[in-house]
This record gives structure tokens, C-alpha cells and sequence, in this order.
């Protein structure tokens, strides 16, 4: 697997004198940048290091394997699902039956859900964000 190195990314911020979080920072990452120059017995030409800025990643809920087990079921599914969270048949009720989670019935109201289907709901509806916003799923298998 091929892994970042930790060195080439700092964090960027006003040191303070208490131990108090902090409120704001940078993020910076080390890159190489050819410089175009090689000739001769130097085809390749020379590299120098720059630093640019950095956003780290945003945590996602559902791991890659939640991810393939969905995928597997929309392709399987007799229709195609629907992005409309409002639908009968929402996809996040697929991805709820697939990896065993209780958002509650299809139609049902939010105020009548439970704790424990409002918080898995929530948790659905965090995986797809995160899977269509990252490119994962795309909105083709709804039908017009």
C-alpha cells in the first residue's frame, strides 16, 4: 500500500502561551516540482521542493467494503432506487437493508422514528453524501 510520508505535512499556526486549543491553522504539504532542464547526460532535469497548501481529508462514514456490498446491491435491485430522500423507494433504505441498520419504515415521518433510527438514518444519509460527493456513486442508477 502505498502510504504518505508524515514529514511532508505540517500544520501552520499562532503559537499561543496557554494550553488552550488553538483556533485556526494551516495545513501544508512538501511536493516536488520539476524544473524542465534536462538536457544531455540529465534527460530528466532537476527537482526542487515546494510547499503548498493542504486540506486533509474529511472523515466518511462507511468503510470500502460497505461501499461494495451497496454497490453490488443497487446493481442488483429489480428497480432502480431513488436520490429523493422523500421516496418510497430512497436508496438509503437499500443501503440501510444491506448493512443490517434500522432507519425506520419508508414513509414513515422523522418524528416517529427512534433514537436509534434517527442515528442510523443520519448515519445513512452521511454515507451517501460522502459516496456521491467523493464520486463513489453517481446519480445514473435513478431512473427519469
Amino acid at each position: 500500500m502505498n502510504r504518505p510520508c508524515l514529514r511532508l505535512y505540517l500544520r501552520v499556526e499562532n503559537g499561543k502561551a496557554n494550553l488552550a486549543r488553538a483556533e485556526s491553522g494551516r495545513w501544508l504539504r512538501i511536493v516536488d516540482v520539476p524544473l524542465n532542464n534536462g538536457a544531455g547526460l540529465w534527460p530528466l532535469g532537476d527537482r526542487v521542493s515546494v510547499v503548498e497548501r493542504w486540506t486533509p481529508p474529511v472523515m466518511q462514514s462507511g468503510s470500502a467494503s460497505d461501499l461494495q456490498r451497496v454497490q453490488t446491491a443497487i446493481a442488483a435491485a429489480s428497480s432502480p432506487p431513488r436520490f429523493d430522500v422523500k421516496a418510497r423507494e430512497w436508496v438509503g433504505f437499500l443501503v440501510a437493508a444491506t448493512l443490517g441498520l434500522n432507519i425506520g419504515l419508508p414513509g414513515g415521518a422523522a418524528k416517529n422514528r427512534t433514537a436509534e433510527e434517527a442515528t442510523a438514518h443520519a448515519r445513512v444519509r452521511a454515507m451517501l453524501d460522502g459516496w456521491f460527493s467523493d464520486g463513489s456513486l453517481t446519480r445514473s442508477f435513478e431512473s427519469l
